[in-house]
């Protein structure tokens, strides 16, 4: 199956699924931006299955290095830029960080 095809196929899976909620896109058009609202499913490729792949491990605590080996990065730097938290996200994984520090041996100093 060659990528488009491939492509085609997860908007139909993700059509499916019901990610029909609509979406900003910006274009570039003849060097104008123009703006344009479409289905969320009409924006599922590959590449959202592969940020949301590491995104997602991420979360469930899998060792950055050990996605990067599957996704094929090859500095954190690079790595980190692509995965997305919120910021609320990025809180919740520090406190679970500090919980399990803290009950370890964290001490009151």
């Amino acid at each position: 199956m060659n990528n488009a095809q491939f492509n085609q196929d997860l908007k139909d899976i993700a059509e499916l699924a019901g990610l029909t909620d609509p979406v900003q896109r910006a274009k570039k058009i003849r060097g104008a931006i123009k703006t344009e609202w479409t289905p969320k499913y009409k924006m599922v490729t590959a590449h959202t299955l592969r940020r949301s792949f590491a995104t997602n491990c991420y979360k469930m605590g899998v060792p950055t290095r050990s996605i990067m080996a599957i996704t094929g990065h090859k500095t954190e730097k690079a790595f980190n830029k692509y995965i997305k938290l919120s910021k609320e996200e990025h809180a919740e994984k520090m406190q679970e960080i500090f919980n399990q520090t803290y009950k370890a041996d964290m001490k009151v100093a």
